[in-house]
């Protein structure tokens, strides 16, 4: 067997990393590709999510590729793990394999940092990738492939271009909370600050009601995401309404975000929980026909921040959500018939 290794912190595993082991393979002509998930990064700084974690994300994006497969030999190795330590081991296990190593570009000028760098280049095939015609300048036995640019990190990722992600690691990363701070890209600081406690709120409630608090603070956090036009724009926001809601476009454009985020969250971000969806759609207007919606409506109307006095309606809705939501709508009515 010809096994080339791709070696990673998959935090997340993003389309870089499976552009960079489809043209491995087919370049060097192997069996397979594994997958080699880091248990930590030594030149990396930032705090990483679980293993176990990182290994679902993995295992799920290449579940449709039969030459891929995901290789967990350092969950339990002991101690802080480098290449070095993981190869010897592979090699003490499978002794008829014949490995090698692929990595990014950006790591070739990091390798003077790796544990015992000298010793790997002797003791396997390192690759490394040569985007778009860029020659790779190292002392170290390193061969170049080819690969079309893809300008993307797990960095990147992390700070929400959730797009470069398949479909399917969306909503893993939505429905664990995972680099959520992403979310303020897409807002203002003061309209993340108000996301921010709204979720936590909506948990509150929910908890307090018996229902899911974490899918409580998701639909919290996410329900302003199209507010200030920032993830799609006025224009583009246009389009979609006049397709497939063409009544909203009567409306003041302050009240599209709630259909326009519920329809980012289904098929930008790939969440496929309903009571999600229609709680954000709905949460504007108040229009909510189940205990989420309601949950959702009522945290934005009592945001601690908001400029009257929330804390008698918030007890009432942790108490019961059915007779808060009544009491908030009925004052909110209230409240928009003197602004008229």
């Amino acid at each position: 067997m010809r096994i080339v290794l791709l070696g990673g912190s998959f935090d997340p595993i993003h389309n870089g990393h499976l552009q960079m082991a489809k043209y491995a393979y087919k370049q060097l002509n192997v069996d397979e590709v594994w997958f080699m998930i880091a248990k930590d990064a030594p030149l990396k700084a930032t705090s990483q999510v679980p293993f176990q974690v990182r290994k679902d994300m993995v295992q799920t994006a290449i579940r449709a590729y039969s030459y891929f497969k995901v290789c967990d030999i350092e969950e339990t190795m002991n101690d802080k793990t480098y290449t070095i330590h993981s190869v010897k081991e592979l090699k003490r296990l499978y002794p008829t394999y014949e490995f090698s190593f692929i990595m990014g570009e950006d790591q070739v000028a990091q390798l003077h940092n790796w544990q015992d760098i000298d010793e790997l280049e002797n003791l396997i095939q390192l690759y490394a990738f040569q985007r778009n015609n860029k020659k790779i300048h190292t002392t170290y036995k390193v061969k170049a492939l080819q690969m079309p640019g893809y300008d993307i990190s797990s960095t990147v990722i992390r700070s929400g271009h959730l797009l470069h992600v398949p479909k399917q690691i969306r909503s893993i990363i939505l429905n664990n909370r995972l680099y959520t701070d992403f979310i303020s890209s897409y807002m203002s600081e003061e309209r993340y600050a108000h996301s921010l406690r709204v979720a936590t709120l909506c948990k509150e409630i929910a908890v307090c009601n018996n229902m899911d608090g974490n899918k409580a603070y998701l639909m919290g956090l996410l329900h302003d995401i199209n507010k200030e036009f920032k993830f799609m724009d006025v224009e583009a926001s246009k389009h979609v309404l006049m397709h497939l809601r063409p009544s909203l476009l009567e409306e003041h454009k302050n009240i599209w975000h709630g259909y326009l985020g519920s329809y980012i969250c289904a098929h930008s971000l790939y969440i496929k929980d309903k009571d999600i969806l229609y709680a954000i759609e709905n949460h504007v207007l108040g229009q909510c026909k189940n205990k989420y919606a309601m949950v959702l409506y009522v945290s934005d109307k009592l945001d601690p921040q908001r400029d009257y006095d929330t804390q008698a309606c918030t007890l009432l809705c942790k108490q019961n959500i059915y007779l808060g939501y009544k009491e908030v709508n009925k004052q909110q009515t209230v409240f928009y018939n003197k602004e008229k």
